[in-house]
This record gives structure tokens, C-alpha cells and sequence, in this order.
């Protein structure tokens, strides 16, 4: 029987609780992309490496290490989730002692691994594996909790709903703190690098989806120039920030913001572009639909970026508010369908 557990992180002891989402619930909030196909495990085309579990329906990369190591979770035959992590060419599965299903979500250099996983009630907690040794990691009085990412000073960022059901976003490590965009209706801080800047996603008060950056106390506004919606992944020790828009036409792309410039970074010959992770080499991890039954894991390497990169524009700009269609997707990034 595993138990919540009293967890230490720098050096400070916290007592952290988390409660469940359903498999379907912990899909939506990763931006899962389903497929049906069973390819080989690890294809390499120049700078690009496909990266699927063997077996795997579907193989989601979600964080890449400054060792270039890659965690993420994969859907059996079963239809069940399971956390892997790739080292070197070799996958090994990440699962929460007793639990039906769990997906790995960050990973540091240390190796340090959290993710989710579901309870034999069919609650979601957050787990901590830590040289091979599993916690439960639950934050302070949440009816549900999902930490996204890790960094190097033990710190965590993710996603909770308090006993009212009200969702919000946290940092634990170092203290804990919620993390809500002012005046937004949904927060959800995906990444955080070791200074501490957190970045996610957030919905306006009209359903607008936008990113964002909290540098300390201060958080910006992160939208792709022109596009429709914004949503944000990771951040990595350069400040380099991956994530996804909308265009005019309603498509969803990839982006990399470096250095005050946004470019897509849509990979040649597919239908969607997801990028999930980038480390301080720029190497970026995620998922590309080649159709809407098959999707593929990838690894693509920074000497790749400028081949696939296009259409640089500099400087952050805030977006307008505004009504606009939701459709599929905000559906894959809005907290309100998390916990039903």
C-alpha cells in the first residue's frame, strides 16, 4: 500500500497531497494526440527521431533532459496510460506502484521524475520518483493535483482543484505558492526552468486561450503574433519557449520563441505539430499527427530548427481579448473539462 508521504525538497520538509483525474481528464490536460498505429521504436531521419514505445497505440515525449534523456507516457492495446523513460536508446516503463494508469510528465538532470497517477478509487495524485524510489506527492488541501514539470532545484509546477472544484495552478519547492493569472478564468503553468520562471497557458474571460510568462511576480502575456489563440509548454535555462497557436484558418502550429523573435517550427509533411519539452541545447521533444488516426513521438535536434523554422517575428505582443470559437482546440487546454 503506498501512502502520502512528507516530501523533502530543498532541504524543506512539506506535506504535499494530491487527488485524481480520470485517464481521459489527465490526456486532455497534456494535450495527448491518440493513434492507432504500432511503428518501431525509434526511427532517425537526419535531425529528426521518431520516438514510439514498441507496441505503444500512441507515444507521447513530454520533457528532454540537458542528458537527453526523454520521459513521457505511451497507451497500451489496453487502452491504459503508462509513464516511460528513454535513456540512450533503451524505454523503461514509469508506473506508480498499484495504479491502473500513470503519465510522466518532467524530468530534471537529476533524473528526478513527476508525472501522475490514478488510485485504486480512480483518484489522481502527483508522484515523485527519486532514485528509483516512488512519492506521492499531494499539494496542501487539493481535491486534485497534476504536477507538469520539474527543475533543478526540486521545484515542481502543475495544476490543482481545491475542494470547491475551482482549478489553479501551483509551484511547489522552495515554498508553495498558487499560480493564477490575474483576472483569467483557467491557469495551467506547464513549464518552469532553474530560475524559477514558470510558463502555461491561461483562458480570458472570454475563453481565449493565451500564454504566458511569471518572471517573479510579474506575468506577461505571450500570444503569437496575429494568431487566434496561444498556448505555452516549456521554457528552458535560455528563457527559449516552445508551444502552439492558432491561426486565422483555425490550424494549430508549433512555435519557438527565442531571443524576443516567435518562429513555427511545423515539421514538414504532417498535419499538427505538438512541441512539449526543450532543453538548454534547444533539442525539442512532442508529437506530430501525420493524419487524424496516427501521431508519432519525436526528438528533433537544434541544428534542425532553422530548416523547419519560418516566418520569425520579433518581440512579444499581447493579444486583444475577444470572443472566438473554442472548438477542438481549446477543448484540449481549457481546466473546466478536467475534473468532470
Amino acid at each position: 500500500m503506498v501512502s502520502t508521504v512528507r516530501v523533502k525538497l530543498e532541504g524543506k520538509e512539506e506535506d504535499l497531497k494530491l487527488t485524481v483525474f480520470s485517464y481521459q481528464s489527465l490526456a486532455l490536460v497534456a494535450g495527448l494526440v491518440t493513434s492507432l498505429c504500432v511503428p518501431p521504436a525509434l526511427a532517425q531521419n537526419g535531425p529528426l527521431t521518431t520516438i514510439d514505445v514498441p507496441d505503444a497505440l500512441s507515444t507521447v515525449p513530454y520533457s528532454v533532459n540537458n542528458n537527453g534523456q526523454v520521459a513521457g507516457f505511451f497507451v497500451d492495446a489496453a487502452m491504459l496510460a503508462h509513464g516511460f523513460l528513454l535513456d540512450s536508446g533503451d524505454f523503461t516503463t514509469v508506473d506508480f506502484p498499484g495504479s491502473p494508469f500513470a503519465l510522466a510528465t518532467g524530468l530534471n538532470d537529476g533524473g528526478q521524475i513527476v508525472g501522475g497517477y490514478a488510485d485504486s478509487m480512480g483518484l489522481t495524485h502527483g508522484f515523485l520518483l527519486d532514485n528509483g524510489v516512488y512519492f506521492s506527492v499531494d499539494f496542501p488541501a487539493a481535491h486534485e493535483t497534476l504536477p507538469f514539470r520539474i527543475n533543478n532545484r526540486t521545484q515542481m509546477v502543475g495544476i490543482f482543484a481545491d475542494v470547491f472544484g475551482f482549478q489553479h495552478g501551483f509551484l511547489l519547492g522552495e515554498g508553495v505558492r498558487t499560480v493564477d493569472y490575474p483576472g483569467a478564468l483557467q491557469t495551467v503553468p506547464r513549464g518552469v526552468n532553474d530560475s524559477a520562471q514558470i510558463v502555461g497557458g491561461y483562458a480570458d474571460s472570454s475563453q481565449t486561450a493565451h500564454g504566458f510568462l511569471l518572471d517573479g511576480l510579474e506575468y506577461s502575456t505571450i500570444d503569437f503574433p496575429e494568431a487566434r489563440q496561444t498556448d505555452i509548454f516549456a521554457i528552458n535555462n535560455s528563457g527559449q519557449i516552445v508551444g502552439v497557436y492558432q491561426d486565422q484558418e483555425l490550424a494549430v502550429h508549433a512555435f519557438l520563441l527565442a531571443d524576443g523573435s516567435f518562429s513555427t517550427i511545423d515539421l514538414p509533411d504532417v498535419i499538427q505539430t505538438s512541441p512539449f519539452g526543450i532543453n538548454d541545447s534547444a533539442q525539442i521533444v512532442g508529437v506530430y499527427a501525420v493524419s487524424e488516426q496516427e501521431s508519432h513521438g519525436f526528438l528533433l535536434a537544434a541544428t534542425a530548427l532553422k530548416s523547419f523554422a519560418r516566418g520569425a517575428v520579433t518581440g512579444l505582443r499581447p493579444r486583444a481579448s475577444g470572443a472566438s470559437e473554442m472548438k477542438e482546440f481549446l477543448r484540449n487546454y481549457r481546466l473546466s473539462s478536467l475534473f468532470q
